[in-house]
């Protein structure tokens, strides 16, 4: 919502096209600098090494130092440029072939991470995306599915998913809530 109001501020067409190129350009310079730290082993911006999940598994933290906070950053771009391909498809075939790219690129990305609350929060943006289309039924009805196997599926990400419910994850989670509720009573 942040980033549609952000984009209906701007005045004229120029402004808007500037934003979007910009934005488009981060996420594109970012992605890049995953792939080639899938690659390498180390981004190209910053020299940052990708954390190691297991064995045979790589984190990809991108030009960030934590994955989690990669994951994050991903996320927004994930919906705008789903928002923006669903918008070109049919009338652009060059735009419509670039923000789907672009937005292949980000879903790979942010599932290279592993990062959980960029995942669910992927999941969630795609399901009120989904409320506005004609087809909803058709669209909730594979996201759903999406969901089911990332959950089914044996694979990393399920691992991820499965951590959720853990009980060591929510001790610590049930921990840091009382700390926060306990500094905000105390200096609200």
């Amino acid at each position: 919502l942040i980033l549609y109001a952000a984009i209906d501020s701007l005045r004229g067409g120029k402004e808007q096209k500037a934003f979007v190129a910009a934005l488009a350009g981060a996420y594109l310079l970012a992605i890049s600098s995953a792939v080639y730290q899938q690659f390498t082993g180390v981004d190209f911006v910053r020299g940052y090494e990708a954390n190691k999940y297991t064995e045979e598994i790589t984190r990809l933290t991108g030009t960030f130092k934590h994955c989690n906070d990669f994951g994050t950053f991903l996320v927004p771009g994930f919906a705008f440029a789903l928002a923006l391909a669903l918008h070109a498809l049919g009338r652009r075939s060059a735009q419509a072939f670039f923000w789907s790219a672009l937005f292949v690129a980000l879903s790979y990305a942010m599932m290279r991470t592993l990062s959980r609350g960029a995942m669910l929060s992927a999941f969630a943006s795609l399901f009120f995306c989904s409320l506005f289309f004609r087809f909803r039924r058709f669209a909730l009805l594979g996201m759903v599915s999406t969901v089911a196997l990332a959950w089914f599926v044996p694979s990393p990400i399920q691992e991820r998913l499965r951590e959720l419910f853990s009980s060591a994850d929510m001790a610590e989670r049930v921990l840091l809530l009382k700390t926060t509720m306990r500094v905000g009573a105390e200096s609200p």
